[in-house]
C-alpha cells in the first residue's frame, strides 16, 4: 500500500492540522468501539481537570462564532500533549498502530517542540526544523494509514427500508395510500407465515406501527409508516414504508428472501466511529471527487464535516449513493446505501455483498469501472 504525502515545508501548518485531525478520528475510532460514542463522559479517559478545561475551550470557540455551529466533541479541541497522553495511557488500544511505544512517545514530543511556534507564526523555528517537522507528521500519517487499510470497523445494527407505491390516479391520494398500506400487509403477512413468525406490538399511532419479531433466535424491530408521498419524474405516487432493524445480517437475508421485495436503503450503525471528514479528504486525495452533498461544523480553525454522501456507478442504470455520518458526539456513525433507479426497484442482496472495506475501497477509486457496475448488479438481483 502506498501512502500519497504531498505537503511542502510552506504547508507545515496545514499538515500539522491535517495530522492533528488523523490522530483526533482515531483516538475517536478505537475509544468508541472500546467504551461506545459517548465515550468522553461515560468512560476514564479524560480526568475532571481536562474535561472542564476542553469544554472550556468550546465555550471560547462557540464565543468567538456566536452565529456559527461549532463542535461539541471535546476531542476536536484537544492538543497533542492530550493526545499524547491518551495514547500513552491507553497503549493496549493503539499498539496496533504504531508499533514501538518509545519511538511515538518521542515523535510527539518533536511534534509537540515544532508545533507552537509553527502555528503561532513565530520567526524561531529554522528550516530544518520545518523538514523535521513534516518528517514526524508523515511517519504518524503513515502509521495510521497503514492500520485503517487492515481495520475492520464492527457493526452493531444493520437496517433496511422497503417501499410499496402506487400510482395516483384522477388525484385519489386516499385510495392509493390505502391500496399502498394493503400491500405493505400482505408483504409482512407473507414473510411471518413463510417464517413461523410471531409479531408483538411495541407501539402504534396514526401513522406508525413498530414491532418485535424473533425467530431462530434472532431479533427484529419492524416499523411500518404510511404517509409519503413521491414523485419518480412523470407521476405522483403515495406509499407504505417498511423499516427493519436487526444486530444479525442472517435475519436480514431470510426476510428478504421469504418477502421478496427489494428495499432502496441499507445502513450500518458502527460500534466504533467513521469519520465524514476522513474519507472525504481521502476520496479527493485519490479521486479528486468532493461530495455532491455535506453538512459541516467548525472546530476552532478545523471545518468537520457531520455528513457526506458520494455516488458511485452514476454510468449505469442503477446507481447507488453512498452517506456517511455522524451528527452529535454521542451518536453512533453510520454509513448508507441508497438506491437510486425506478421506483419500485432497488437491493435484494447489499446486505451480503457490501461491507464497509469494500464500501471505502470503491469511494477511494481502488475498485475498477467493471467491478463496480458488476457489484451494483448483483446488489440488485435475487438469487439464482
Amino acid at each position: 500500500m502506498s501512502v500519497s504525502f504531498t505537503y511542502t515545508v510552506e504547508q507545515a501548518k496545514d499538515c500539522i492540522n491535517h495530522t492533528e485531525q488523523q490522530l483526533r478520528d482515531l483516538v475517536s475510532t478505537i475509544l468508541s468501539h472500546k467504551y461506545g460514542p459517548d465515550w468522553e463522559y461515560s468512560s476514564p479517559v479524560w480526568n475532571d481537570e481536562t474535561r472542564k478545561m476542553l469544554e472550556g475551550r468550546i465555550r471560547d470557540d462557540q464565543g468567538h462564532r456566536p452565529y456559527q455551529i461549532v463542535s461539541q466533541r471535546l476531542l476536536d479541541y484537544s492538543d497533542i500533549k492530550d493526545l499524547r497522553n491518551i495514547i500513552e495511557q491507553h497503549w493496549d488500544l493503539f499498539s496496533a498502530v504504531f508499533l514501538s511505544k518509545e519511538r511515538i512517545m518521542h515523535r510527539f514530543d518533536d511534534l509537540q517542540a515544532l508545533r507552537n511556534p509553527e502555528m503561532h507564526g513565530r520567526p524561531d523555528i529554522l528550516p530544518h526544523q520545518k523538514h523535521l517537522c513534516l518528517g514526524v507528521c508523515g511517519e504518524i500519517l503513515a502509521a495510521i494509514d497503514h492500520w485503517s487499510y487492515g481495520y475492520e470497523h464492527a457493526i452493531k445494527e444493520y437496517a433496511i427500508s422497503l417501499k410499496f407505491p402506487v400510482y395516483v390516479e384522477n388525484e385519489d391520494e386516499f385510495k392509493a395510500l390505502s391500496k399502498a398500506k394493503s400491500l405493505a400487509q400482505q408483504w409482512l403477512d407473507t414473510i411471518c407465515s413463510k417464517l413461523n413468525v410471531n409479531l408483538r406490538g411495541l407501539s402504534s399511532n396514526e401513522g406508525t406501527k413498530i414491532w418485535q419479531a424473533r425467530f431462530q433466535h434472532m431479533h427484529v424491530t419492524i416499523a411500518m409508516k404510511c404517509d409519503y408521498k413521491g414523485f419518480d419524474g412523470r407521476k405522483y405516487f403515495m406509499a407504505a414504508d417498511i423499516d427493519i432493524r436487526t444486530a444479525n445480517v442472517s435475519a436480514l437475508s431470510q426476510i428478504v428472501e421469504a418477502g421478496e421485495h427489494p428495499y432502496w436503503l441499507l445502513y450500518w450503525v458502527l460500534k466504533d466511529d467513521l469519520s465524514p471528514s476522513a474519507v472525504a479528504e481521502q476520496v479527493f486525495t485519490n479521486t479528486g471527487k468532493r461530495p455532491v452533498s455535506s453538512s459541516a461544523i467548525r472546530a476552532g480553525e478545523t471545518t468537520l464535516l457531520t455528513q457526506a454522501e458520494f455516488r458511485i456507478g452514476q454510468e449505469v442504470e442503477e446507481s447507488i449513493r453512498v452517506t456517511l455520518s455522524r451528527w452529535k458526539p454521542d451518536e453512533y456513525a453510520r454509513i448508507s446505501l441508497i438506491y437510486d433507479g425506478t421506483v419500485g426497484k432497488g437491493f435484494y442482496r447489499s446486505h451480503e455483498i457490501f461491507t464497509i472495506k469494500l464500501i471505502l475501497s470503491l469511494l477511494y477509486g481502488e475498485i475498477p469501472y467493471w467491478k463496480v457496475s458488476k457489484l451494483v448488479e448483483q446488489a440488485c438481483s435475487l438469487k439464482d
